[in-house]
């Protein structure tokens, strides 16, 4: 049996005035309620935590609603069509969700009921997805098709991107010779960022200068000539640009990237104020270890290529076996440790196929907003 039917049936039913309290918005007369609005936003937050993070309750209404406005739109177009979503079809879209998640069968609704989300607020979800897939498979030209020339182009643009040598630092920009001077006499015994925000004529001014990672492009060759002679925690001296009068720190340097797959390390760090003799093993523990003694906001995980770590770190860290820990390392607050948690390899340049789905996506989602704006004109949404 057809759901869609069943759905659409009971929902082209007239708003009341008894019931024009509990009603968001209609679509061409269909209501959409309040209780929607609410179910709906509990579903983002457990699909994408944070999403509505430094929102107001009034601007996340909104943007939920809209959200189910265009699901209301794309559903009416699609049945209007004539195409429909059987049951099975929502189904093997939910134990497709929870493959995902690596859940087992039926995890998916006990989630969903134990957060208080009533399930129908994700099959509908599902099946406007499912059926706005088949308006936009019914719409596609061959223009979609990207030639192997073109995605083997593409493959060499990523690797000469991954190829190109990399640099986090900081800049002091001034307009003359002469306050680039005094910039340089200052640091002798001023800090860089303090000089930044006194001194700098360019927007990083506001952040003591700090610009982030850069590569040869982003001063030109004539300025990365200086920089790439320069190791991590060097200055250069005052550099003439088209722009002004130029000194730059390095905080670190990256090592180009070569062949489609590199290292990756997961590894955990924290500091310290003073070395400890615990015998840790293992990332939770350290990591546990770590939340009640390390300098709040030191703890930190995340994937990392040793190719790119600066050298001692990657030397103090190649040779330990994964959940051993590394350390204690003396810095200025006091000591660090380390963790490799695990090995692994990432891969850099997608294949042919993989670029070819991508271009797809893009073109896909090129046309669905085409397509959406295009029935949202024709259709009438009253806001209640």
């Amino acid at each position: 049996m057809r759901i869609i039917a069943a759905f659409f049936i009971g929902s082209l039913i007239m708003v009341s005035p008894a019931l024009a309290g509990k009603i968001a918005a209609t679509v061409n007369d269909v209501p959409i309620s309040n209780f929607d609005v609410v179910e709906r936003t509990k579903l983002i937050r457990l699909q994408q935590p944070g999403e509505f993070n430094n929102l107001s309750a009034a601007a996340i209404q909104r943007r939920v609603l809209d959200m189910l406005i265009e699901e209301a739109v794309k559903k009416q177009a699609a049945l209007k069509q004539g195409f429909s979503v059987s049951e099975a079809d929502i189904q093997e879209a939910i134990r497709h969700l929870e493959q995902q998640n690596k859940m087992a069968v039926g995890d998916l609704a006990k989630t969903l009921t134990e957060r208080g989300i009533a399930l129908n607020t994700l099959t509908d979800q599902i099946l406007a997805d499912l059926l706005w897939l088949q308006v936009l498979q019914k719409n596609r030209t061959d223009a979609f098709e990207v030639s192997e020339a073109a995605l083997k182009e593409k493959q060499e643009q990523i690797r000469k991107i991954l190829a190109m040598p990399a640099a986090i630092v900081s800049e002091i920009l001034v307009a003359d010779e002469a306050t680039i001077r005094t910039v340089a006499e200052g640091l002798k015994d001023s800090r860089f960022d303090d000089l930044a925000r006194l001194y700098s004529i360019a927007p990083t001014k506001k952040e003591g200068g700090f610009v982030g990672e850069i590569g040869p492009a982003h001063y030109g060759a004539a300025v990365w000539a200086v920089l790439d002679k320069l190791d991590a925690g060097q200055l250069s001296d005052p550099i003439q640009t088209d722009k002004g009068w130029l000194i730059v720190a390095i905080h670190d340097k990256k090592a180009p990237l070569t062949g489609d797959y590199v290292d990756i390390w997961d590894v955990v760090q924290a500091s310290f104020p003073l070395p400890f003799e615990a015998p840790i093993k293992g990332c939770d523990t350290f990591e546990m270890h770590a939340k009640g003694t390390a300098f709040p906001g030191s703890l930190q995980r995340g994937m990392v290529s040793p190719a790119q770590l600066p050298v001692p770190l990657k030397e103090l860290l190649t040779p330990l076996k994964t959940g051993t820990l590394a350390g204690p390392v003396t810095v200025e607050s006091g000591v660090m440790y380390f963790m490799k948690c695990e090995e692994t390899q990432r891969k850099l340049v997608p294949s042919l196929e993989e670029l070819k789905e991508q271009a797809r996506l893009e073109q896909m989602a090129l046309l669905s907003d085409k397509l959406l704006t295009g029935y949202k004109r024709l259709a009438v949404i009253v806001y209640h």
